[in-house]
């Protein structure tokens, strides 16, 4: 019988329950990961779900009018800026996501937290479809093997 003083997390460990995450929002994780593998085709799988790469904090304070354009880069595979990235050190600041729809969760300086439409990285653009200014379908894109 379950007590109503019970936590979630109390009755997932209890019950031995796993959890399968259907949306994995926003989640940090070390490069070194285990759970991180970039596959033969350039893109990444965390716990064996294709997910994104973005960093979620933007370096300025939210402005009305602030365009994705000037705003971080979604990497839909490991492309020369990731490459980049990692050989500066600064890669720790990525998150990962499997969100479909554009937006992502995202920080600016002056505490304002929303789901901001992010732009796909052109390097990634052309190296996965080899085409710069290409749209990008999620959905294809998600379901492709």
């Amino acid at each position: 019988m379950i007590s109503f003083g019970t936590t979630l997390k109390d009755l997932i460990e209890s019950y031995n329950i796993e959890i399968l995450e259907e949306l994995i929002d926003r989640i940090t994780i070390s490069q070194n990961s285990s759970d991180l593998r970039i596959m033969p085709d350039g893109t990444f799988e965390y716990k064996g779900v294709k997910v994104l790469y973005y960093i979620a904090k933007a370096f300025y304070t939210k402005k009305i009018g602030d365009a994705p354009s000037s705003l971080n880069k979604v990497h839909l595979v490991w492309c020369r800026t990731l490459e980049e990235q990692k050989a500066r050190g600064t890669f720790a600041q990525y998150s990962v996501t499997n969100r479909k729809n554009g937006t992502y969760h995202y920080e600016f300086n002056d505490g304002v937290v929303e789901h901001q439409k992010l732009l796909v990285c052109q390097n990634c653009l052309q190296q996965f479809y080899h085409d710069r200014h290409k749209p990008i379908d999620y959905e294809e894109f998600f379901n492709k093997d």
